[in-house]
């Protein structure tokens, strides 16, 4: 009886340890992350540098939406969407000003933000805001795009992110 309690303790002890690594932080600090009123499903706000408070998906990326795409139309397609990331919803993205729709070239159900589809920026890293009034065009389609700050969008020309055109290399 004493074996069989030390097997079953040497079993489920490291078992129980990576099941509660594995659901813990990335081990980074959560002192620039808001408190759970921030929170809109997948997405949370973060203070980054130079930009202020924006919404965030969950791997730190800022999250933005293009102007021409205001209407709930979704516009961003084919080409675009190797430089523009849908920002997928994953449980309740139904909070405040956030929704969802979805995407009828793809059938995902997609975060939107006043009505706008959400998406990452490709050429940016987690914790970085350079695709703020970037311009470009893909198919025929010319895109402004703004981050969702803490306070709704942000077309201001605060951001670090350059009138870029055409020139991805994607």
């Amino acid at each position: 009886m004493n074996i069989t309690k030390l097997i079953l303790v040497a079993i489920v002890v490291p078992s129980l340890a990576t099941t509660l690594v594995a659901c813990g932080n990335d081990g980074g600090s959560n002192d620039d992350t808001a408190g759970s009123d921030s929170s809109a499903g997948p997405l949370t706000v973060r203070s980054l540098d130079g930009a202020g408070d924006v919404y965030v998906d969950a791997d730190g990326r800022a999250v933005y939406v293009a102007e021409e795409e205001k209407s709930g139309k979704v516009l961003c397609t084919g080409p675009c969407l190797d430089v523009w990331k849908p920002v997928v919803a994953s449980g309740s993205a139904t909070a405040g000003d956030f929704g969802t729709l979805t995407r009828t070239d793809t059938d995902e159900e997609q975060v939107t933000f006043e009505g706008a589809p959400v998406y990452t920026f490709s050429m940016e890293g987690r914790g970085e805001v350079t695709g703020n009034n970037v311009t470009d065009e893909f198919d025929g389609v010319s895109f402004t795009w703004h981050v969702v700050a803490a306070g709704g969008v942000t077309p201001s020309d605060t951001s670090s992110g350059p009138d870029t055109g055409n020139g991805y290399d994607y």
